[in-house]
């Protein structure tokens, strides 16, 4: 269908057309090959920006937390720790117990002093129930080392530490509940026998605001994993978070291998790009979590900008396509409107002045015409030798015709010895002839017509004495005009053989001829006995046949029609009217302005 529609247009449209598409794929090619390749390098630079900026974060924290752990570690190593671990103070040195009570403490507030915006609290508590703790923000209710809700099953390293993500504090319990992150210390004899806890908290809203200053992306978010939980920036759209059972393949992707991977949200419903970066003080991970479509929001204004583009090279194209193609098709157009201009006007010359091909065509175009036309003039010479010579060969054929009907009736005066109505006959017959002949001419006056007619009725009033009568009007006007020879006369033989013959009263024919308008009109009545409608059909066929292959009653007919048509053209035409049993009207109609050709 397409294709069809696409041949049916101009030759400048189509050209148009398929410049204009060659372009627009040409420019849609650009865009996706551009497209692919910018948003393949939007994700290795993001890739690249968010996996350096966890790495620093990742740096950061674990750099903190080790500063802490030194500090931390100082105090495990001190002395007076270790005595109060044991808890072998005599009645003679009960004095050193507390005076390691007061170091331990000093030590502790010193760790606290110097930590301050990270550090929430440092309880110390032996097998004894020896307890030192600092903590100073709020009050408290009591202190207790409650540990059965900790996970203290993992396996303690960098000096025993275990430590416990982000939960709430059941320590120092106080009026509004804390977060805290937890590092466990278990204090052991030589024996491998627990005797001790040291317990350090750590602020969790402190590592909150570091987490909400990561700038990762839009809705992106970092977070810290560990066994027994995670820690997550509190500005976070819930519908990013990840569920459990993510996060726990999470760990399991980062404990198996910390590469870069993507899982697909639960929540978001879409693909979310993750990115590892271990804390080595804990073998905890720093993880950064950023959504698909933040990921690529570059490309989406990449493919914006891209869209943009194609729909000016859309333009630009078909502005392109249509001054070349105007410019390519221009010679065309001109040689096709000379082609048409040459079918109403053979004089039209083939001139283009353009490249080879077409101007070879201009010629040969030339050359065409040329010879088109010495073929017309041959053809309109031989159409005019035709139509001459089947006009002579109708005019033979109505001749004989009556000739031999009236010398058949002279024959029988004859023998009837009526000679004197056979002398009168032969000399309107020779009249008769004589005139019909005309020196050769074919064109003849109404009047010499008329004349002619006379005669005819006059050999046929002999025949048909006691059948007819007859009455001829001619206008004066119209006397001097040109008319076809022997176009009355088989029309008034039909009249006679076909209408009055058969009436059983005589029967009146009368002649007439008028201008009327632009036309000559010559016509015969006759009020014999008519014809039916079918009858009235056939004749107007016979007149109208483009063979002579008529029936006899309608040949007349069809000769006198066909030689009118010959000379004067299609205009020229034969009327009929009649009523059965009434009468008969045929009208001759000649246009004027044929008459004088």
């Amino acid at each position: 269908m397409l294709k069809k529609v696409y041949r049916n247009l101009p030759f400048k449209k189509q050209l148009m057309l398929f410049l204009t598409v060659i372009g627009l794929i040409c420019g849609i090619v650009i865009a996706i090959v551009i497209y692919f390749f910018e948003t393949n390098q939007v994700k290795k630079n993001s890739t690249y920006l968010i996996n350096n900026t966890t790495k620093q974060t990742a740096t950061m924290f674990n750099s903190r937390l080790e500063i802490i752990l030194n500090q931390y570690n100082k105090l495990g190593d001190n002395l007076s720790l270790w005595r109060l671990v044991n808890d072998r103070y005599s009645s003679e040195n009960s004095a050193q117990k507390y005076d390691d009570i007061i170091e331990i403490y000093n030590k502790m507030d010193e760790i606290y002093s110097n930590n301050g915006e990270i550090m929430d609290s440092i309880y110390f508590e032996n097998s004894h129930g020896t307890v030192v703790q600092i903590y100073k923000d709020m009050v408290y209710d009591k202190a207790s080392a409650d540990l059965g809700s900790y996970n203290l099953n993992q396996n303690p390293e960098n000096y025993g530490y275990i430590w416990i993500n982000n939960h709430e504090d059941s320590i120092f319990k106080t009026k509004i509940p804390r977060n805290v992150i937890t590092i466990v210390q278990k204090l052991k004899n030589l024996k491998n026998e627990e005797i001790g806890t040291m317990i350090l908290n750590l602020k969790s809203n402190y590592f909150e605001k570091l987490l909400n200053q990561v700038e990762i992306s839009e809705n992106g978010y970092a977070m810290l994993l560990s066994e027994d939980g995670y820690m997550i920036s509190d500005v976070v759209d819930e519908k990013f978070m990840l569920t459990k059972e993510e996060q726990d393949l999470l760990l399991q992707q980062a404990q198996v291998n910390t590469v870069n991977t993507e899982i697909k949200g639960t929540n978001s419903n879409q693909n979310m790009f993750l990115y590892y970066a271990p804390l080595k003080v804990n073998n905890w991970y720093l993880v950064s979590v950023v959504p698909y479509n933040d990921l690529m929001s570059s490309s989406r204004q990449l493919a914006y900008v891209l869209t943009l583009i194609i729909i000016i090279v859309l333009v630009v194209a078909i502005i392109i396509s249509a001054f070349l193609a105007t410019l390519i098709t221009r010679p065309i157009e001109k040689l096709s409107k000379q082609v048409i201009e040459f079918q109403t006007n053979p004089n039209v010359e083939f001139e283009v002045k353009s490249g080879y091909e077409l101007t070879t065509l201009a010629n040969g175009l030339s050359s065409l015409k040329m010879s088109v036309e010495k073929l017309l003039d041959q053809v309109r010479i031989e159409q005019e030798q035709k139509a001459k010579l089947k006009l002579l060969m109708l005019q033979a054929q109505i001749q004989p015709h009556f000739l031999y009907n009236t010398l058949a009736s002279i024959n029988q005066l004859i023998n009837l010895k009526e000679n004197s109505k056979a002398s009168k006959m032969c000399e309107a017959l020779s009249k008769f002839y004589r005139l019909g002949l005309s020196n050769g001419k074919d064109i003849i006056s109404v009047k010499e017509e008329i004349e002619h007619i006379k005669n005819y009725l006059f050999i046929q009033k002999y025949r048909y004495e006691k059948d007819f009568e007859y009455s001829i009007n001619i206008a004066e006007n119209i006397m001097d005009m040109n008319i076809l020879k022997l176009s009355l006369q088989p029309l008034v033989e039909n009249a006679i053989y076909h209408g009055i013959k058969n009436k059983e009263d005589i029967g009146m024919i009368v002649i007439s001829g008028y201008k009327a308008e632009n036309t000559m009109i010559l016509e015969i009545f006759d009020d014999g006995c008519g014809m039916t409608e079918d009858e009235l059909k056939q004749i107007r066929e016979n007149a109208n046949s483009l063979s002579n292959e008529v029936m006899d009653s309608g040949f007349g007919i069809y000769n006198v029609s066909s030689r009118l048509k010959l000379f004067f053209g299609n205009e020229a035409q034969l009327m009929f009217d009649s009523s059965k049993g009434v009468y008969t009207q045929v009208k001759i109609i000649i246009p004027l302005d044929k008459l004088g050709e």
